[in-house]
């Protein structure tokens, strides 16, 4: 390996300037945040090679060549309007659909929203698909048959968070089974899902940090940046030019002041949640106790847990519902009308949030 790209220390921009006071001592920024994230992976070489190493690909049967774009708003009329926004939309060279999500927190029906999002791909692969040079070019007959023909699509949730509970694995995948081959199965060789065009993969970085935080394998390499990056210690060398690579692109002394702006808005926003949710539950947890102290206390102290709770989570959502507001708006994306759509408000509501948020 040449001596340029053995080193995680990429070459830092020579003009200097102020670094925001929110990454003093930080010597890469969040990949689990959404600016590093994109800039993380925005390489075609990086994510092919991610992508390569996390699907377990084999030579002969490795992506080449792909498409990808971030934060890719997908749309259909079932009849009403229905949208949703993948992460990462991949189209692999050989028809693979591909959705990537970087998820920083788990949610009340998680896992349903992991099926709800591999729909969405499904049916944007089999619209894609349908356009492309490679069906267009079959004969009639041929199209015909496959008129129902989906390609194969594969959802990647990297989560920073437990999407299983009592769940010790750092990796986990899911598919589609008959129940009655896995009752006549005798556990000593699995048996197979009733289709291979419909994969998923979780990635539990918790699990990897406290059980298996190594770098043995290009896998665990990838997992461990992803897992560690944020934090205040250096990385060690991944003896690897992407790696390394990607690496330097999220270098806090390499990052672009528009990066570091967009990094660092992220970063406020994300502790304003974890804030407002904390605050709301002690809150909802002290009421309680008064509360269950004229009561009773055996009493109070339920219902005490139960209202922290629930008021806990409803003012931590609206804080969410506002940030993801704010952010739409300022992309500059979307319609008002879509933005209050997607986040289950009316165009009012949006409209307040925007004049409150003037500069």
């Amino acid at each position: 390996m040449s001596k340029e790209v053995s080193s995680n220390k990429a070459k830092v921009i020579s003009n200097k300037r102020e670094i925001p006071e929110i990454f003093e001592g930080v010597k890469y920024l969040d990949p689990t945040l959404e600016p590093a994230f994109q800039e993380l992976f925005n390489d075609k070489a990086t994510l092919t090679d991610f992508l390569n190493t996390i699907l377990h690909l084999e030579e002969g049967g490795k992506i080449d060549n792909l498409e990808f774009k971030f934060e890719n708003k997908i749309l259909f009329k079932v009849p009403e309007r229905r949208s949703t926004t993948l992460d990462i939309f991949a189209h692999t060279e050989d028809n693979r659909f591909l959705d990537i999500e970087m998820q920083r927190a788990g949610h009340p029906f998680f896992i349903d929203r992991v099926f709800y999002y591999s729909a969405f791909l499904a049916i944007k692969g089999k619209q894609q698909y349908a356009k492309s040079a490679d069906f267009k070019n079959l004969r009639e007959e041929e199209q015909l048959k496959r008129r129902y023909e989906l390609p194969e699509t594969i959802s990647i949730w990297i989560c920073n968070f437990h999407p299983r509970e009592n769940c010790t694995e750092y990796r986990d995948e899911w598919a589609i089974y008959s129940k009655s081959d896995v009752e006549k199965s005798d556990f000593k060789a699995a048996p197979l899902p009733v289709t291979d065009k419909i994969k998923y993969i979780l990635l539990d970085l918790p699990n990897f940090v406290k059980y298996c935080n190594k770098t043995d394998s290009r896998e665990m390499r990838w997992l461990y940046l992803l897992a560690n990056a944020g934090g205040k210690e250096d990385l060690p060398d991944m003896e690897d030019e992407i790696l390394n690579q990607a690496i330097g692109r999220i270098s806090v002394d390499n990052a672009s002041e528009s990066l570091l702006k967009t990094q660092e808005h992220s970063m406020i926003a994300q502790d304003e949640i974890i804030c407002r949710l904390a605050e709301g539950k002690l809150q909802g947890i002290e009421e309680g106790r008064a509360k269950g102290l004229a009561e009773g206390r055996a009493e109070g102290r339920a219902e005490g847990r139960a209202e922290g709770r629930a008021e806990g989570r409803a003012e931590g959502l609206a804080e969410a519902k506002r940030a993801a507001i704010i952010k739409a708006l300022n992309r500059g994306k979307l319609t008002l009308e879509e933005i209050a759509e997607d986040n289950d408000t009316s165009v009012e509501e949006v409209l307040k949030i925007k004049a409150e948020n003037k500069p």
